[in-house]
């Protein structure tokens, strides 16, 4: 299963082969189907961009469940987007706000971004720009600038 992964990666990104998107989705989807998380949130965002594949949303929304009950950061911030923007699934800004925040949970410094964003706006749940900073201050320890910009944004704001 790791070793789809892997080769599922090597084709993704062109290691030493010629980059392939087919032959990767091909690699973690063999990996996919024998339960492995990462692959699964590969293929669904390979999916939902008909990256690799013919695009198909019905089918990325399937991989990303899967891949957000195993607790994925990915899986769980693809699922999250989809709730959030009401792409494929009815809009729901709680429940993606809840899927955003277990990947921040995580440490994805890009679901870290996304919460601090989510709670400066007050989407899918309560405003509070306090939570915000200390929420976009996680995404910049994780090396995002876009979080230390909009740390410090809210910094200078007295927040």
């Amino acid at each position: 299963m790791d070793s789809q992964n892997i080769v599922g990666v090597i084709y993704q990104l062109g290691l030493g082969v010629k980059e392939d998107h087919s032959q990767a989705f091909f690699w973690f989807k063999q990996a996919a189907e024998q339960g492995d998380a990462p692959s699964q949130a590969e293929i669904a965002e390979m999916l939902l961009n008909g990256d690799g594949v013919a695009k198909n949303e019905q089918q990325a929304l399937m991989w990303f469940q899967k891949s957000a009950n195993q607790n994925h950061p990915k899986g769980l911030f693809g699922l999250a987007d989809l709730y959030l923007s009401g792409k494929v699934v009815e809009q729901d800004e709680q429940k993606g706000f809840q899927l955003m925040k277990r990947a921040a949970e995580k440490k994805e410094p890009f679901a870290q971004y996304a919460v601090g964003f989510l709670y400066e706006k007050g989407i899918g749940t309560r405003q509070n720009r306090t939570v915000a900073k200390e929420w976009y201050g996680r995404s910049c320890d994780r090396g995002l600038k876009g979080g230390c910009q909009a740390y410090r944004k809210l910094n200078e704001q007295g927040f």
